[in-house]
């Protein structure tokens, strides 16, 4: 009875050896698959002086919430503008095209999560400049779950795309594609600013604007600020989200332009530095009518 016994329970054990390891096995090795990031784009070959689009995109089974990209490009492509109308972006820390040769540097979160395939990051266009192979990369991909702890993922995948370019050549059997940006609508709609806040920085304790701006046509080409300390503007710079904000302001603007030169301005005041001009201003006309009276009574 007691072989018997043994046997039926080593069976049972095989069974089930048989039966859920390799379901197990498979689960933990999706649970386990690294976030990927990649391009798409439809040619494999271009003309000088046309212009390749490359769209960026990220699949994640895991929720991420931030993340900081570097794309590197050879020298016979440059970069002119990005798009990041369908982005599943929402607020911008950096979009740096044009500051370091051969390299754009994207970087931003999300207030709401993003898990599954094909999450669009954003189109960078480029125009080619001259013959050679044309080679887009992802350099540095730092994904951050949104676990509450800011996890980074590892074992990021990175993709890369090459495109061909060449001289077009005339009577050609087969002629090189000459690749142009999809022929859109015209866009005529400004950027739509949406959460904006001036929080105060508690490692030096100065005050940074965070701010959120979309647009749904061309894409956002430029983010401007200046300021109001008394009663005169400073001028225009370019800032990223968030922006740092000069001390003792009490009034700033935010102007946004998209890559159709549609433009909008956000108009936000900081409300500590309001009471104290206030103040400032309440003691001074009651210091004047002091004297008023005084003189007054003399």
């Amino acid at each position: 009875m007691t072989y018997i016994t043994r046997n039926f329970i080593l069976g049972i054990f095989a069974v089930f050896l048989v039966t859920f390891l390799p379901v197990y096995v498979f689960a933990q090795t999706s649970a386990s698959r690294a976030p990927r990031v990649y391009f798409e784009n439809t040619v494999s070959e271009a003309s000088i002086g046309s212009k390749i689009t490359v769209r960026v995109f990220v699949d994640s089974e895991k929720p991420i919430n931030v993340l900081e990209l570097k794309v590197s490009y050879s020298g016979v492509v440059e970069p002119i503008s990005f798009n990041e109308g369908n982005s599943i972006i929402e607020i911008w820390q950096s979009k740096e095209l044009k500051n370091t040769p051969g390299v754009v540097v994207l970087s931003g979160g999300m207030s709401r999560a993003f898990a599954g395939t094909k999450g669009e990051i954003g189109t960078i266009t480029f125009k080619t400049t001259k013959e050679g192979v044309a080679k887009f990369a992802i350099t540095e991909a730092n994904l951050y779950y949104a676990d509450g702890k800011g996890t980074r993922a590892t074992n990021v995948v990175l993709g890369t795309k090459s495109v061909t370019i060449r001289e077009v050549i005339q009577n050609l059997l087969q002629p090189v594609e000459n690749v142009t940006e999809s022929v859109a609508p015209l866009d005529t709609e400004s950027p739509i600013f949406g959460i904006t806040d001036t929080l105060q920085n508690e490692a030096d304790r100065t005050r940074i604007a965070i701010f959120q701006v979309t647009d749904n046509g061309s894409g956002i080409e430029s983010i401007t600020m200046r300021s109001m300390k008394w009663f005169t503007w400073n001028e225009w710079s370019t800032v990223s989200n968030p922006a740092k904000l000069p001390p003792r302001i009490w009034r700033y603007q935010i102007s946004a332009q998209d890559n159709s030169g549609n433009t909008a301005t956000h108009n936000a005041y900081v409300g500590i530095e309001i009471l104290k001009l206030l103040g400032i201003a309440i003691l001074s006309f009651t210091f004047l009518i002091a004297i008023i009276y005084f003189i007054i009574r003399r």
